[in-house]
């Protein structure tokens, strides 16, 4: 789920849907993981330009985001930097977390989202939840092959949702077809609400 990626050009925070300018930041790896009770997010640059720093953002729904971190940038350079931050308070609920970087000008840019269950959430973890229509779902192979979504009637409405296999440890369901409400998520063994709205 860690590709090397980059950042790109956006003009507002809620249009990230719509990117299409590449700016000369390029992320090699943003990975993010739990341990000892904290989160270690680190991440390298294979070129910078202008870049002046990052904030470490960190939400528990994708919508609503917190600075919890802010990191010099090394301006330009065309070698690979590495950087790194800690998230001492994780809690005990699914955390997201992203980079903001910012340019000297002003400028600003996202990385792509990451997400680090805690040692006592289920075998799977879905997201964004609510959603309008994307959901994504990651955990263990085992859990994700019989993949089932119920309505608040106990029907299961499945056949009316699109799962598409981005790895083997993550899957994305499209929602489109089925209407707003709360739904159940199930594996089989586990289960998770989610909520189409």
């Amino acid at each position: 789920q860690n590709n090397p990626s980059t950042f790109y050009s956006i003009t507002e925070e809620y249009s990230a849907s719509d990117l299409c300018l590449l700016l000369p930041i390029e992320l090699g790896e943003f990975n993010a993981h739990l341990e000892n009770d904290q989160v270690n997010l680190e991440w390298n640059t294979l070129s910078e330009s202008n870049n002046d720093y990052f904030e470490v953002q960190k939400s528990d729904n994708t919508f609503d985001w917190e600075v919890i971190d802010w990191v010099q940038g090394a301006g330009n350079s065309i070698e690979e930097i590495h950087y790194r931050s800690i998230d001492f308070e994780p809690g005990r609920q699914t955390n997201y977390y992203r980079l903001k970087q910012v340019d000297y000008n002003g400028d600003f840019t996202f990385s792509e989202i990451r997400v680090v269950a805690s040692q006592e959430q289920k075998e799977f973890i879905v997201y964004p939840n609510p959603t309008e229509d994307l959901l994504f779902v990651e955990g263990q192979q085992s859990e994700l092959i019989n993949l089932q979504i119920f309505n608040s009637l106990g029907r299961d409405v499945s056949n009316r949702v699109g799962f598409v296999q981005i790895s083997s440890n993550k899957i994305q369901l499209d929602l489109s077809n089925i209407s707003d409400g709360m739904y159940l998520l199930s594996t089989g063994s586990s289960t998770a609400k989610i909520v189409k709205r």
